[in-house]
């Protein structure tokens, strides 16, 4: 059975080349692709992501100064640019072709011989004519003797500078070598990039995002606040699908014995297909219509309705907890009788994401949590900040949006006009436009808003 790339799942022997990592594998297509997206390209279903997690492979965090990748299509594992980068030096050995060829004419250039001096005098430097006027004007054997010395000795001088050139002119050869593999790497890159973005989707739609509204010069007072749910609210510790899946086989019909493994594989397969269309158009798949896919063909039943069943899954596979500070600044906001209220983009309902905060004890510090998948759009498309900022009943600019993500929250609060906040707690590059204020922790963010209502 052929091993798959953890990251596009293609199997081995239909990729170019594979590099069987200890805790993943990853093909030099998915490699290429993660050079690309850490050079500032956008790729559908490829994200850096600012969740805190460790690498898959190196267990190192964003906050150690790699940013990580994963392709959210698959759900794929994260990979840091520290082990892309020893990925990468995997793969140039393997394909030493261009290397082999350079060091080839290096080689043959020392290896030339001496033309200057003829055949049958290789190991006597001096001329036979010279070596006579010698003989005859010196005043004896031992001036003779000493000027073929000094002779042998300017030789041997002028051979160790040879091989300094010779050596000097190697690594030199060797710096020029790497940095032309670099480019070549990153041209085969932008070349592919550039053939995807001239693709139109099959929607009809371009394949990158438009740019986001202009910034505002001010950040108004804020008469309502909206957050960013996970990684901003709470912070995700773990996602198992397929200890969900199992979860509800436990209360499923299923009469053809489907196992949890096989399940997830169709869900993988339907993902690759429809989450690069989603983040194009920027519109979310209800879960409920998702479980009809998935569970319909294959004759599992439940008997109970779609929001129990993706409860189940939910409370099985996800974990959470608070991020630090954040029912201390929920308090203070609250104090000061700011509306506050949630907008995430989720595969899962409203109803699932509330049952969550109730749990974590903070349900009742909000006005409303609204999931992507309930409002057919995703952030960072301003319909749906739209639409919270009239559940607030003010106006997009007296609203602050607050969240982790620069690529969709503060791109989704400046699409909408609203005061664009940048919660990065785990210091993470900013892979989206600018927000108006960055803050590192929530008691800075308070300290903002108290500063900013006087």
């Amino acid at each position: 059975m052929p091993q798959r790339c953890s990251f596009c799942r293609v199997p081995d022997n239909q990729v170019d080349r594979i590099v069987y990592g200890t805790n993943f594998n990853i093909c030099s297509d998915c490699i290429r692709t993660c050079l690309a997206v850490l050079d500032g390209e956008t790729v559908d279903g490829w994200d850096i992501t600012t969740s805190p997690q460790r690498c898959d492979n190196c267990a190192r965090r964003p906050s150690e100064g790699y940013r990580h990748l994963l392709n959210r299509a698959t759900y794929s594992p994260r990979v840091c640019e520290r082990c892309l980068r020893f990925y990468t030096e995997v793969l140039l050995k393997e394909m030493p072709t261009l290397e082999e060829e350079l060091q080839n004419i290096i080689q043959s250039v020392f290896d030339a011989p001496d033309t200057d001096a003829p055949e049958d005098n290789k190991g006597e430097t001096f001329d036979p004519d010279m070596r006579q006027s010698m003989q005859t004007e010196g005043d004896g054997k031992e001036t003779v003797e000493e000027e073929i010395q000094r002779a042998r000795d300017k030789e041997f001088d002028t051979s160790k500078e040879k091989s300094d050139v010779e050596s000097e002119m190697m690594q030199h050869m060797q710096e020029e070598l790497a940095k032309q593999t670099t480019e070549k790497i990153k041209d085969v890159t932008r070349q592919a990039i550039q053939e995807l973005e001239r693709r139109p989707s099959r929607a009809g739609q371009p394949a990158t995002q438009p740019e986001p509204a202009p910034l505002a010069t001010t950040l108004l007072k804020p008469l309502g606040i909206l957050f960013d749910l996970g990684d901003t609210l709470l912070r995700h510790l773990r996602f198992d699908p397929e200890a969900g899946t199992e979860a509800l086989l436990k209360i499923a019909k299923n009469p053809e014995g489907h196992s949890a493994e096989s399940i997830n594989k169709r869900i993988e397969t339907i993902n690759l297909e429809l989450v690069p269309r989603r983040e194009q158009a920027q519109i979310e798949f209800h879960p409920h219509i998702i479980q009809r896919h998935v569970y319909e063909p294959l004759n599992i039943t439940f008997d109970r309705d779609h929001a129990a069943v993706e409860r189940v899954f939910w409370r099985n596979s996800m974990q959470w907890e608070h991020e630090p500070g954040v029912e201390d600044m929920l308090q203070k906001l609250q104090s000061h009788n700011i509306p506050m209220g949630i907008v995430s983009n989720a595969a899962f309902s409203g109803t699932t994401l509330m049952w969550e905060m109730e749990q974590q004890g903070l349900a009742d510090y909000f006005h409303f949590l609204m999931s992507s998948a309930d409002y057919w759009v995703r952030k960072p498309h301003p319909l749906i900040m739209n639409t919270a900022a009239a559940k607030l009943s003010l106006s997009s600019e007296n609203i602050w949006y607050v969240g982790n993500s620069a690529h969709y929250d503060v791109a989704a609060a400046r699409n909408a006009g609203m005061g664009a906040i940048w919660y990065n707690r785990v210091d993470d590059p900013n892979d989206g436009p600018e927000p108006h204020v960055e803050v590192k922790s929530w008691a800075e963010f308070v300290d903002l808003v108290e500063r900013c209502i006087g």
